[in-house]
């Protein structure tokens, strides 16, 4: 049995189990905004409703505020967010020239004692991998040893490194505390209390268009004359859309949103993939070149005992075998 049913004459008594429906603290702001336009609009349109109007119009005043509000609070996440990625950029920058460094103070021997210490645990690679986290641990924990190097090239890039630790921090906290922000304003803040409020006002609405109804029969409204000012699912998003044309429309603006969105990951991730590979391809050549290095020392090597061999053998010559004196028989 539907609303249409329960609100016959002989129901009323059931009109205090029903409300309007109640809208849920996970709505989006634009969908609670479409909420209190419509009503407003339906109200508008009738001479029983229209003193509500204006009821609406102060909840659509209080949902501009919390608009706002709420914008200012994803825009203080996204520069935080920004920042953050800032960070992170510069620090791996500051990994590159530590680890050029490293490698030229051990004549990019990759077991040295010097290269193990920043590089043993996580290669340079890995180390730049996370955004902020576990790289600004590890480099704040590094400072001191950079900071006090033996090792010029490396020392110099102590205050930078102490610098780029710094920003990171404040960069990381401020995220953090703008992302608790606005949790808490959607929780029980801000948008909290116009939902509340506006849920408020839905239910007061119905009930006294619904007890109208009762009140003024010789007006003969319907029996859905209270649950008309307010939106049901066949009235919101597309649902609401009745020609092709705009639901096709409305398709090709979506399509063309999507292939932005995903030439833009592509795009981006072809530039992580290059940059990657060309992290890989410095690693080869490393390798190859200590390797060759390493090759080229031990051949010098090979060569110096075989001098000192020949050296040793032109000083100190075999001598010839002394001839067997033939047996008599």
């Amino acid at each position: 049995m539907g609303k249409k049913d329960l609100l016959g004459p002989q129901a009323f008594d059931s009109l205090s189990d029903m409300t309007a429906p109640i809208l849920q603290l996970t709505m989006d702001l634009t969908g609670v905004g479409e909420e209190i336009w419509f009503s407003a609009g339906q109200c508008e349109s009738h001479p029983l409703a229209e003193s509500y109007v204006s009821q609406f119009d102060r909840i659509d005043a209080e949902w501009v505020s919390c608009l706002t509000a709420r914008f200012a609070l994803l825009k203080t996440i996204s520069r935080a967010l920004g920042r953050v990625h800032g960070a992170d950029d510069r620090l791996d920058d500051l990994v590159d020239s530590l680890h050029s460094a490293v490698l030229a103070a051990v004549k990019n021997d990759r077991t040295a004692a010097l290269y193990l210490y920043f590089f043993g645990v996580l290669s340079f690679v890995e180390l730049k991998r996370p955004v902020l986290g576990e790289e600004l641990t590890t480099i704040e924990s590094f400072l001191g040893a950079i900071k006090t190097s033996p090792v010029p090239t490396i020392a110099i890039l102590g205050p930078e490194f102490e610098a780029a630790v710094a920003v990171g921090k404040t960069a990381t906290a401020d995220l953090a505390a703008a992302a608790e922000a606005l949790r808490l304003f959607d929780t029980i803040g801000g948008k909290k209390l116009l939902i509340d409020s506006f849920n408020s006002l839905r239910q007061q609405v119905w009930g006294e268009l619904a007890v109208m109804r009762h009140d003024k029969p010789e007006l003969m409204l319907p029996s859905d004359f209270a649950d008309r000012v307010f939106m049901h699912e066949t009235q919101r998003g597309i649902n609401s859309v009745t020609s092709a044309s705009e639901v096709a429309r409305r398709i090709e603006v979506h399509e063309r949103a999507l292939h932005a969105a995903v030439a833009r990951r592509d795009h981006l991730k072809a530039k992580s993939d290059a940059k990657a590979a060309k992290k890989a391809a410095q690693l080869v050549a490393d390798t190859a070149v200590k390797a060759a290095k390493d090759e080229e020392k031990a051949a010098k090597q090979k060569v110096k005992e075989a001098e000192k061999a020949a050296k040793a053998a032109k000083k100190n010559p075999p001598t010839p075998a002394t001839p067997a004196t033939p047996t008599t028989t």
